[in-house]
């Protein structure tokens, strides 16, 4: 059975509207910044612009009032949403990172919640060698490169005086995302919202990362700090999109009878 988004046609068009403007706002300030670095000039565009497209993010999260998967999940993901507006708020414009980083810290808590949703089920006989093996394996595609990059960074993590909040952020993180693409192998997600949470997971790892050396290297090498700079405009946006539309039901099932287990 084919999956399809059941939502009434005003909102369908509402969500590829709402998806074109961020898409749109996204190219303006990614033209921007990579004018920036590349002609050396000032422009004050990007913050509010970046902050823009994380309140259209947020929105079309909102959207899936009514059409979500379960209370529960709606509610975690507004929940997680309406922190990063204070996170990003934080970062952004008021250009406060370490509070926007511990901000942070909790948005991927509550993001590891949700996508732990099914963790028990997903442990019954009939999928628990499944489960375990894809457990097993994708720790180790995660966790091993980010120890390794931990290792690596370290001589510059000592240098910017914030090496334990950088492990901390980091061992969060890899949570985050092996959560993430723990969705596949449990049954509360359809595949469709799995992969839109894997994916969309994996480009914020990216992007945390991506700023998390921007700013260890912005004293000791200001040239590595801004092309690391540049690869939130690349993913960042995408990963917000991606799991805001993970919070649509894609069933044909009503969702409002959307009560307990989604099935695989």
């Amino acid at each position: 059975m084919q999956n399809t988004l059941q939502i009434p046609n005003v909102r369908t068009l509402a969500v590829f509207t709402l998806l074109s403007v961020i898409v749109y706002v996204t190219g303006t300030f990614t033209g921007i910044d990579w004018a920036v670095f590349f002609h050396d000039f000032k422009s004050s565009y990007s913050p509010p612009a970046r902050y823009l497209r994380t309140l259209l993010c947020a929105f079309l999260a909102f959207l899936a009032w009514g059409y979500g998967l379960t209370r529960r999940d709606q509610q975690l993901l507004w929940t997680a949403f309406v922190a990063i507006c204070i996170a990003d708020f934080l970062l952004i414009l008021a250009e406060k990172f370490i509070a926007g980083v511990a901000v942070f810290l909790v948005v991927h808590l509550i993001l590891t919640v949700r996508h732990a949703q099914g963790f028990k089920e997903s442990l019954a006989p009939e999928y628990r060698y499944h489960t375990i093996r894809y457990l097993i394996l994708s720790a180790l595609l995660i966790f091993i490169p980010g120890t390794l990059m931990i290792i690596v960074a370290g001589p510059a993590l000592e240098k910017s005086h914030m090496e334990g909040l950088d492990i901390v952020y980091m061992v969060v993180l890899m949570t985050s995302a092996w959560m993430a693409w723990g969705t596949l192998a449990r049954p509360f997600y359809k595949p469709l919202n799995a992969w839109l949470i894997a994916v969309g997971m994996s480009f914020f790892f990216f992007c945390d990362i991506s700023l998390g050396l921007s700013h260890v290297f912005s004293t000791s090498n200001p040239f590595l700090s801004d092309v690391f700079g540049l690869v939130p405009d690349l993913t960042y946006s995408t990963a917000l999109s991606m799991v805001a539309l993970s919070g649509f039901a894609w069933s044909k099932a009503p969702p409002a009878e959307e009560e307990g287990l989604i099935a695989a």
